[in-house]
């Protein structure tokens, strides 16, 4: 005779859910008061530091396992003291022992549901490979911008469905947090924060996985539980590139570019150093007709041979 595992009945708020949180929920469907009609399958929830991300990833986790009993869902962070520190500790105080139980030895929260949320950590592109026999219902990777594109890619492919499992309503889930840098930077600003308009859903190509992605970003004002002013004074002594990095959430920016102030907006959203054609005729009064660049302007090209990508030239020129 086989058991039949149910949902429980919660009564009280296990989460104190900010408006971005609860976008994040909605978008992956897992909002039970409100449908989501095309749910994200790959939700990336990044940019500004304290802005909620890690707190987020729990709530994905715990809601995943009380929705399908069964299921499986790992978190990850490249090493365990991360884990310790960001998730651990505080998921035994967020989660009654009534709903869930926290096992020390194999860093595991079982529910009552038969449900179980992983904690697991991979500190390298070899250590990835102790999961591939592994079989779960989503992915959590919290800060993925530390791990390779090769670990996010490897550890997506875990995500599966048991044969008939979940009453035929399970569906991928995978979400990150991130901020900008680390060795994922160009990985997750390519593949989400600059493959589609800001807060639109896209399908990604289908040699990177091809489920339906979004970016939210995620702001230190979308956290009112933390202290604005003072997180903010705090950051503001780190080196130039991680204050755009975790203050400002600023993708465009890469570690040791010559031009370590460059941006494509500013804090406001208005552009800042990338203008169309069209702007750019607009700023200086050229005629929609007339030569574009004008003759009279500089211009220089630079020719790279290329080692691994196609050769390119690039042609520059230099307002008055």
């Amino acid at each position: 005779m086989t058991a039949t595992l149910e949902r429980p009945t919660i009564t009280r708020s296990l989460y104190q859910v900010w408006p971005k949180q609860a976008q994040a929920l909605r978008l992956l469907g897992l909002d039970p008061t409100r449908s989501q009609a095309e749910p994200v399958e790959e939700l990336l929830f990044g940019g500004q530091a304290g802005g909620g991300k890690s707190a987020l990833l729990r709530m994905v986790g715990t809601t995943i396992c009380l929705r399908w009993p069964g299921a499986v869902i790992p978190l990850f962070r490249r090493t365990y003291p991360e884990l310790e520190d960001s998730h651990i500790r505080w998921i035994q105080q967020e989660i009654p022992r009534d709903i869930a139980t926290y096992n020390q030895v194999r860093h595991e929260l079982k529910f009552a549901t038969g449900s179980s949320f992983l904690f697991r950590h991979a500190n390298d592109d070899a250590a990835v490979l102790s999961y591939l026999t592994a079989e779960w219902a989503g992915l959590l990777i919290d800060q993925a911008e530390q791990f390779s594109p090769y670990q996010i890619q490897l550890l997506r492919t875990r995500v599966r469905q048991p044969v008939g499992a979940f009453d035929g309503s399970w569906r991928p889930i995978i979400a990150y947090s991130a901020n900008p840098g680390g060795p994922a930077h160009q990985y997750l600003r390519d593949g989400f924060v600059e493959a589609a308009p800001e807060e639109t859903s896209f399908i990604a190509p289908q040699d990177d996985g091809g489920l339906r992605r979004y970016y939210l970003p995620a702001r230190l004002s979308d956290n009112p539980s933390l202290n604005a002013t003072d997180y903010r004074r705090l950051l503001q002594g780190l080196p130039e590139h991680l204050v755009k990095a975790y203050m400002e959430g600023d993708w465009s920016g890469v570690v040791g570019a010559y031009f370590s102030h460059f941006r494509a907006r500013d804090l406001e959203g208005n552009k800042w150093h990338v203008w169309t054609e069209a702007e750019v005729r607009e700023h200086y009064g050229i005629a929609s007709e007339a030569p574009f660049p004008p003759p009279e302007w500089v211009k220089w090209c630079g020719v790279d041979g290329g080692v691994r990508d196609p050769w390119c030239v690039i042609w520059l020129t230099r307002a008055p």
